[in-house]
């Protein structure tokens, strides 16, 4: 990700978006950000499917994310199963292409267990 900025700022917008995502679950930002940061969630997400938590992979993710996105990813981090983005438009002023990013997050077997004893009540 270049974008006119020495690596180091590069690196920290990267860590920052990221770090909004997880937390919020969709940012919006431009084209060429959302493809660059599509790209280090899947990574992220991969790893966070693949861990058992322990100490080696917790010190990874506390590279790679702020405290309260730390948090959430060793908490939910087997929720999320993919990442998708779809085009926003052109944003007004510089009329640079905007995109969103959401983080896909599966069912839990609770919901799903909350679900199917909401639909049996209805049905009684």
């Amino acid at each position: 990700m270049k974008h006119s900025k020495s690596r180091s700022n590069s690196q920290r917008l990267l860590r920052n978006q990221l770090s909004s995502l997880i937390i919020n679950e969709s940012i919006i930002t431009t084209r060429d950000k959302a493809r660059t940061l599509k790209q280090e969630a899947s990574r992220m997400i991969e790893f966070l499917k693949k861990s058992k938590f322990e100490a080696t992979d917790i010190r990874k993710i506390k590279l790679f994310l702020y405290a309260g996105a730390q948090k959430k990813a060793v908490n939910e981090g087997g929720v999320f199963t993919g990442i998708t983005s779809y085009k926003l438009g052109y944003r007004s002023g510089d009329s640079a292409p905007l995109e969103k990013v959401i983080l896909i997050k599966s069912e839990s077997k609770q919901l799903k267990d909350k679900k199917a004893k909401k639909n049996e009540d209805s049905k009684a």
